[in-house]
């Protein structure tokens, strides 16, 4: 059963201020079809929705993105973000319902000189610690997707800028739903976490 949550709810859940978590709501989502202004009807997010409008508030609040480039970034990895599991399955998967994922997923957001956004999505599948001549190193196995500003992935990408701005979907995703006391068995992204 899919359990949906009302803007006080998830603004308490989730410690965002209920006047911040409205305005971000309608910033990215569609307006809801059964309420209007004065309607009376509470929204009600579906676990997807809320979780959009979480993604969206974080890249404004925590990595200073300005709302349109919230917006334009989350449009350019939706294609992704549904083809990697981060979308809310109502049947619970099975542990062995797909070839495995990557254990955790980092996504750096890069902005070329012409303001164009692109980014590398890291899949870590491995890492360990080695001890290299007195020095702890520690090495990583992952698997490395880049979607260009059109949304097109490539095998790599031009290293042209200096900075980028970067955030772990997979522990975002997990703090998300921790908060929200809904199980990670609706994620196929979070199979190899449980």
């Amino acid at each position: 059963m899919i359990k949906y949550f009302t803007n006080r709810e998830l603004s308490q859940k989730l410690e965002i201020k209920l006047a911040k978590w409205k305005r971000w709501s309608r910033e990215f989502l569609l307006p809801d079809p059964l309420g209007g202004l004065q309607s009376g009807y509470a929204r009600h997010y579906h676990p997807d929705e809320a979780f959009r409008v979480y993604l969206g508030g974080c890249l404004v609040a925590e990595l200073k993105f300005s709302i349109p480039e919230a917006k334009r970034i989350m449009s350019d990895l939706e294609t992704w973000l549904e083809k990697n599991g981060f979308r809310f399955n109502a049947d619970p998967l099975e542990k062995q319902s797909a070839p495995e994922p990557a254990k955790r997923y980092l996504i750096r957001v890069f902005r070329n000189k012409n303001q164009m956004f692109w980014y590398e999505i890291r899949g870590i599948i491995a890492d360990e610690k080695q001890i290299y001549r007195n020095i702890e190193l520690n090495t990583e196995l992952y698997e490395k997707t880049i979607i260009d500003y059109s949304g097109v992935q490539h095998d790599d990408s031009d290293s042209d800028v200096n900075y980028y701005k970067g955030v772990n979907i997979t522990h975002l995703l997990i703090n998300f739903l921790k908060r929200l006391d809904l199980s990670m068995t609706h994620y196929h992204a979070l199979s190899a976490v449980r």
